[in-house]
C-alpha cells in the first residue's frame, strides 16, 4: 500500500520499511494415499465396486450420478501428475500443450512465470483423448454447459471426496501429494523444484523433511513388530 502511495506522490517513505515480518511456517497438509486416488478415479467412472454396498444399491448410485464426475477425473490425473495448482489447470489452453516435444506450459502462474512441464504416459494419454473431442473449444477442460473453462471444481471434488470415503482433503493436497511421491521416488530436489515452479529451494525442501519423518516411522514400526 505504501509502495503504492509513494509511487503516486502521496508518501515519501515507508514507514515500515523496518519492521521484520513474522516467519511463516510452511507445514504440509494432508497427502492422498494410493488406495484413495484408486477410489476417487473409480466414483469418476461411477465404479463403485471397492465399496461395500450390494449390487442393488451400486447401480442405484450409478444411475443417479450418471457420469455427472467424470469431467473431474482427466483434471485429477493432470494435478496428481503434474502437482499445478488448481488455477494453473482450468485456465490451461490447447496451445499450451505440445504432444511433439511431450510437455506442457502453464501461463497463471502464482509467481507470474511461465513453467513447462514433461507429460508422463499417463498424462498425455488423458490429453490425447481429450484432444480427440475438443472441437473448437480453447480450454483444455471446458465445461459442455458453458462453452468455456470451469470457474470451479470445489462442489464436484467434495462429492467425490465423499463417494470415495476420502476426508479432509482439499484439492491443493493433490499438489502436496505429487511432490511427495516425487522425493519419495527418489527425484532430485533441484527437479521437483523445477516442476513445482517453487520460488526457492527452501520451499522444496520441506518435502524432504517429511520423508526423513516417514522414514524414521517406519523403521520404529519394524522395532516394535513384535512388540
Amino acid at each position: 500500500m505504501f509502495s503504492l502511495a509513494i509511487a503516486n506522490g502521496y508518501a515519501r517513505e515507508n514507514p515500515l520499511r523496518e519492521v521484520n515480518k513474522l516467519r511463516v511456517t510452511n507445514k504440509l497438509e494432508r497427502h492422498l494415499s494410493v488406495d484413495e486416488e484408486k477410489r476417487m478415479l473409480q466414483v469418476c467412472d461411477d465404479d463403485f465396486s471397492f465399496s461395500n454396498l450390494p449390487l442393488a444399491e451400486q447401480e442405484k448410485l450409478r444411475s443417479k450420478h450418471n457420469g455427472e464426475h467424470s469431467y473431474l477425473k482427466p483434471i485429477l490425473i493432470m494435478a496428481l501428475n503434474t502437482g499445478m495448482r488448481k488455477g494453473e489447470i482450468l485456465n490451461m489452453t490447447w496451445d499450451c500443450v505440445n504432444f511433439e516435444k511431450n510437455e506442457i506450459s502453464a501461463l497463471n502462474t502464482k509467481n507470474g512465470k511461465k513453467n513447462t512441464i514433461s507429460m508422463s504416459s499417463k498424462l498425455r494419454q488423458t490429453l490425447l483423448e481429450l484432444y480427440k473431442i475438443k472441437n473448437n473449444n480453447k480450454y483444455v477442460f471446458t465445461n459442455p454447459y458453458t462453452g468455456t473453462k470451469y470457474n470451479d471444481i470445489k462442489k464436484c471434488f467434495k462429492t467425490v471426496c465423499k463417494l470415495a470415503g476420502v476426508k479432509n482433503l482439499r484439492f491443493h493436497d493433490l499438489r502436496h501429494t505429487g511432490a511427495t511421491r516425487m522425493v519419495a521416488a527418489g527425484v532430485p530436489l533441484p527437479v521437483v523444484k523445477q516442476i513445482l515452479n517453487h520460488a526457492s529451494i527452501q520451499t522444496t525442501m520441506r518435502y524432504a523433511h517429511t520423508m526423513r519423518e516417514q522414514e524414521i516411522s517406519a523403521v520404529e514400526a519394524l522395532a516394535n513388530f513384535n512388540a
